[in-house]
C-alpha cells in the first residue's frame, strides 16, 4: 500500500504556513537546507473488513530543523503554530483528519507525530479486485 500521496498533502500543508521553508519527504545524506521539514510515517496499522474495505491508521511525523539554533523562539513558535493549525490537510484521496497530535523538542529539533485513519474501499471495479478475479478464475479451471 502506497501512501505517498499523504506525505504529498502534509507538505503543502507546511508550505502553506512557511512558503520559504525547504520540505523534504524522503531521507537525504546531508546538506539540507535549514530551516526545513521532513516528512515520513513512522507506522501502518490495517485492519481487514468482511464488506470489502480495509482501515488503516496511519502514523506520521514532521521533523523540522531550525535556522537559529542559539534560541528556543523558532522553535517554539514553529511548534505553537503546528499544534495550532494542523487539524486537518487535503491529499488527492480527499480531506484527512489529524489525531493524537503531539510535539516534542530534543537537542533543537522539533518532533511532531500524529496518526491519519485511511479507509479504502475494494470496489468490483476496482482493478485490484478484477486482477484478483481473474486469477481465482484461472485456477479453478
Amino acid at each position: 500500500m502506497d501512501f505517498d500521496y499523504i506525505k504529498q498533502g502534509i507538505a503543502d500543508f507546511i508550505k502553506s504556513l512557511y512558503p520559504d521553508a525547504t520540505i523534504y519527504e524522503d531521507a537525504i545524506q546531508q546538506g539540507a537546507a535549514s530551516p526545513s521539514f521532513f516528512v515520513d510515517f513512522f507506522s501502518a496499522d490495517g485492519t481487514a473488513r468482511l464488506a470489502e474495505t480495509s482501515s488503516f491508521a496511519v502514523g506520521c511525523v514532521i521533523t523540522y530543523y531550525p535556522k537559529d539554533i542559539r534560541t528556543n523562539d523558532e522553535i517554539n513558535a514553529v511548534r505553537f503554530n503546528l499544534l495550532q493549525h494542523l487539524r486537518r490537510f487535503y491529499t488527492p484521496a480527499g480531506w484527512m483528519t489529524v489525531k493524537n497530535l503531539t510535539a516534542s523538542v530534543t537537542d533543537m529539533i522539533l518532533t511532531v507525530t500524529f496518526t491519519v485513519q485511511v479507509d479504502i474501499s475494494m470496489l468490483p471495479d476496482d482493478p485490484l479486485i478484477q486482477a484478483a478475479q481473474q486469477k481465482t478464475e484461472l485456477k479453478e479451471g
